[in-house]
C-alpha cells in the first residue's frame, strides 16, 4: 500500500498535479483510501484494492454503492463531492478480465452450472466510474492506460485529471 502510494504521489509531482490523501470512511462507502489529483480541476478518487480471491457476488456488493451513489446529494453530504472513480487493483491481469466480463453482464464460466448462475447478467455494473487494474501496472506504469472499465474504456489517470 505504501509503494502504491508513493506512485501516484510520483505521479502527480511529475504531472504538476497537487494531491491530497484521506483515510476514512462512513456508512456509505469504505473505501481502502481517498486521494484526489488537482490540475484545474479537482478529480477524486477512491481506491478499493483486491488482493485475495473473491466471489462476483462479494465483488459486486462491495462495488455496487459506489456505482448507485455516484452524483448523488447523499454521497456529496458524506464525503464533500459528488462525481469520482473508483480504482479497482486486482491480483492479476486474469482475475480482471474475468471481473471485467462479467460487470458487462456476460459469462465465460466454463462449468455449465455457474453458466446457469450467471444467466440474466446479476452481477452486471456497466459504468465508467469503476476502473480496473492490476496490482503490478499500479506499481509500474501509473502515467501510461492502465485503468479499465466494464463500458469498455481504457485510459490513464491523467486523463480523468483536468
Amino acid at each position: 500500500v505504501l509503494f502504491r502510494s508513493i506512485r501516484i504521489h510520483q505521479l502527480a509531482k511529475r504531472s504538476g498535479l497537487e494531491i491530497g490523501w484521506k483515510k476514512g470512511g462512513n456508512n456509505l462507502v469504505k473505501p481502502d483510501d481517498t486521494f484526489e489529483l488537482t490540475k484545474q480541476k479537482t478529480a477524486h478518487f477512491f481506491l478499493e484494492e483486491e488482493h485475495k480471491k473473491k466471489d462476483y457476488d462479494a465483488l459486486h456488493e462491495k462495488l455496487k454503492p459506489y456505482v448507485m451513489l455516484h452524483g448523488t446529494g447523499q454521497m456529496k453530504e458524506a464525503w464533500g463531492f459528488r462525481y469520482y472513480t473508483v480504482i479497482v487493483p486486482m491480483r492479476d491481469a486474469d482475475a480482471m478480465n474475468n471481473l471485467l466480463v462479467h460487470f458487462k453482464g456476460s459469462c465465460n464460466c466454463i462449468d455449465i452450472n455457474m453458466k446457469n448462475k450467471h444467466k440474466g447478467a446479476p452481477f452486471k455494473l456497466t459504468t465508467d466510474i469503476l476502473a480496473f487494474t492490476t496490482h503490478d501496472d499500479m506499481m509500474t506504469k501509473t502515467n501510461e492506460p492502465i485503468l479499465h472499465t466494464s463500458s469498455g474504456k481504457t485510459f490513464a489517470f491523467l486523463d480523468i485529471v483536468k
